[in-house]
Formats: structure tokens, C-alpha cells, sequence
């Protein structure tokens, strides 16, 4: 199995409420070892919530143990973006 259907496998058990997607990005750190970026998509609401800062951060341990628990070779490095920029991203043509 490929590492990338690895990664996405381990992510379905990290999945929360509130998560609509992930996107993954394989690709290497700043010291040049192999790292997974993921972009966790959240509703837009989900960011103006009281409760989002601890809600991030424990997600952003579940992806990082998700992945971890696969076997790949890669650190994770996580991130959050609302549905609103995830697409907003997608509609700008790329140079």
C-alpha cells in the first residue's frame, strides 16, 4: 500500500465531528526529512467557536497519533483551514 492510502486510512479513525475533510501533501521539512502536511477542513463556524483553540489541539494530537500508528516514515505537520479557504484556494488559478 502506497504511504499516501497509508496516511488517509489512519486519518478516518482520527476523524471528528466537525471535520469535513483532509487534504495531504507529501513533501519534505525544513531539515529535509520526509513529512506529511494536512490540512484538517473545518466548517467556517466551527473557527468563531468558544471552544475551537482546545478542539484544535486535540485533533491535531489524534491526526498526529493517526498517522504515527500507520508505520510511514513521515512526521506530521498540521494545520486547520475553514471549508470557506479550502475553496477559495481551489477557485485561484495556480501560475
Amino acid at each position: 500500500m502506497r504511504e499516501l492510502d497509508k496516511i488517509k486510512n489512519g486519518l478516518k479513525r482520527a476523524r471528528r465531528p466537525g471535520v469535513r475533510d483532509f487534504r495531504l501533501e507529501l513533501d519534505t521539512d525544513s531539515t529535509g526529512d520526509p513529512a506529511v502536511l494536512i490540512y484538517v477542513i473545518v466548517e467556517d463556524a466551527a473557527v468563531r467557536d468558544a471552544g475551537f483553540r482546545q478542539w484544535a489541539r486535540e485533533m491535531g494530537e489524534a491526526v498526529v497519533h493517526a498517522v504515527r500508528a500507520t508505520g510511514v516514515n513521515r512526521w506530521p505537520y498540521v494545520r486547520f483551514r475553514t471549508v470557506s479557504e479550502e475553496r477559495e484556494l481551489a477557485d485561484t488559478p495556480h501560475q
